[in-house]
């Protein structure tokens, strides 16, 4: 006799197990479910790297510090505030076999709050000779409501994990009894890339034990 049948979808339960009553026959059947929601971003965060190079390390540093300049000149045409923009990285090389200048590496970061005008400004930075976009992350505001994208998503992986459950028990030849015991994961969507999406997407599962009733 089967004491217990587990049915699992993409993942396995994560956490500590639930403390349940083994000595009857338990099925574990779980759903997944998807909402979405809008959403937009307000802010972008830029990381630029713009390396300089020169043969004598005055003129690399010089040259380091002109490129700041210029791409500060460029963020200010855009609303961007002096301490919106940080140093985050400063380096300086010394010339190597093969390569006899002195370099040096610094990064960017920006805080951008005109995503209406994130196209120009990517192409206006992208002319300053050696600067390249390491990244752009749109800045999504914690007060986004995903309630209704998890209310949806939810009754969506309820809904698969009973007509799983219903199935299983079918192909066992038991009988489907009451939930005894239900768990819930909601996975938050995260962001990255060029473009802030317009929609976001929640991800919900749901892992249902029911009772098994065998028939006569």
């Amino acid at each position: 006799m089967i004491g217990l049948v587990l049915l699992t979808i993409f993942m396995q339960v994560k956490g500590p197990a639930p403390v349940l009553n083994f000595d009857k026959p338990l099925l574990l059947a779980t759903g997944i479910g998807y909402g979405t929601t809008s959403v937009k971003a307000s802010t972008y965060e830029i990381i630029l790297y713009a390396d300089t190079y020169a043969e004598d390390e005055n003129s690399a540093r010089d040259k380091a510090l002109a490129v700041r300049n210029q791409i500060k000149k460029i963020a200010s045409e855009y609303g961007v505030k002096e301490e919106d923009i940080q140093l985050t990285n400063f380096n300086s090389l010394q010339p190597v076999a093969d390569d006899p200048y002195y370099r040096v590496e610094q990064d960017l970061k920006i805080s951008f709050k005109k995503p209406e005008k994130l196209s120009q400004f990517k192409s206006k930075t992208l002319e300053v000779t050696g600067v390249q976009i390491g990244s752009i992350t749109p800045v999504i505001k914690g007060t986004t409501d995903y309630g209704p994208a998890i209310k949806k998503a939810r009754k969506e992986a309820i809904n698969s994990a009973y007509n799983e459950a219903k199935e299983l028990a079918k192909g066992v030849g038991v009988l489907l009894g009451e939930p005894v015991f239900i768990t819930e994961d909601i996975n938050y969507p995260t962001y990255t890339g060029y473009e802030a999406p317009v929609e976001a997407k929640i991800k919900v599962k749901v892992s249902i034990y029911y009772n098994i009733i065998y028939k006569k």
